[in-house]
């Protein structure tokens, strides 16, 4: 059944990506799709609208710019970008389109996407913040200040020592790190999770 996107962006447990060709019909939120795939076919992928439908009429891209944020997969709180570019089990990259907030280190992160996204990403100063003034280049020095930073609520090998607020994420993780929708083109119709990982600017 297909449910919103924002499940799967966040690795919802239970939801999973799902994909159609361009011939197929995709169905609205609540309907069944039928005639698609689990596997992320080749090429670009496309988001579908709500209400469903067939072919290019319901399709649209995500080329917005975004935040690139390290979290911890389970609850998607921030932590230090040395996490993830060390590659730490557990912690993941984030995405949160620029028009919107990208939270403190400390903070829970909020309707993004686990997935990488095609267009440019930035890194976010560690207060967090909105729009261009809170993005910072991943050359311009700001990560110095999280190098080896380990964060008040964890233990020093990055375990909890202390509660934090877990969501309906689940963090199981999923496997598609490109777009959604149809692609090549694939219909991107939802319904799960997973994590890609990577370091720098795009």
């Amino acid at each position: 059944m297909r449910a919103g996107y924002q499940r799967c962006d966040d690795a919802g447990r239970g939801y999973a990506w799902y994909f159609l060709p361009e011939e197929g019909r995709v169905p609205g939120h609540g309907g069944t799709a039928r005639g698609g795939t689990f596997e992320k076919p080749p090429g670009q992928v496309l988001r579908a609208r709500a209400a469903g439908g067939k072919g290019s009429a319901v399709s649209f891209s995500d080329l917005k710019d975004r935040f690139e944020i390290c979290v911890r997969r389970s609850d998607r709180i921030r932590f230090s970008d040395a996490r993830c570019e060390d590659e730490r089990t557990g912690f993941t990259w984030y995405y949160i389109r620029l028009d919107r907030h990208a939270p403190a280190v400390g903070k829970r992160a909020e309707k993004g996407s686990f997935r990488q996204p095609y267009g440019d990403t930035y890194r976010a100063a560690r207060k967090g913040g909105s729009g261009a003034g809170a993005a910072t280049d991943h050359e311009d020095g700001l990560d110095d200040e999280y190098t080896d930073v380990e964060d008040e609520f964890t233990g020093e090998d990055g375990t909890d020592s202390g509660g934090s607020d877990s969501g309906d994420s689940g963090g199981s993780g999923y496997s598609d790190s490109s777009g959604s929708g149809f692609s090549g083109p694939r219909f991107r119709a939802r319904s799960g999770g997973g994590s890609g990982s990577k370091s720098g600017r795009r």
